[in-house]
């Protein structure tokens, strides 16, 4: 049995805990690549489905708007212009 033992290489006993290949740390380090792998994977999935992803209107067609109006104010389009432009930005 001892010929066994000496014939397998480094372990003299003790317990090396797999250590004695020298690609022993490779395993460990793949592992903790796949956790932080997981983990950020996970933190992504709940910050994306918490974001609110409903448009919350257009802001360039409220500014549109307010231009629109600022026209038809100032007499600069008439009130045929105003609510045709007004119906192309989807509000008519």
């Amino acid at each position: 049995m001892n010929a066994l033992l000496v014939a397998a290489g480094p372990w003299d006993g003790r317990g090396h805990h797999m250590w004695g290949g020298g690609s022993a740390w490779l395993g460990g380090s793949l592992m903790m690549l796949v956790w932080a792998g997981l983990i950020a994977g996970g933190v992504w999935l709940v910050v994306r489905a918490a974001s609110d992803r409903r448009p919350a209107g257009r802001p360039e067609a409220g500014r549109a708007r307010e231009a629109l109006a600022d026209r038809y104010a100032k007499g600069e389009i008439s009130t045929e212009e105003y609510q045709e432009r007004l119906a192309h930005l989807g509000t008519g």
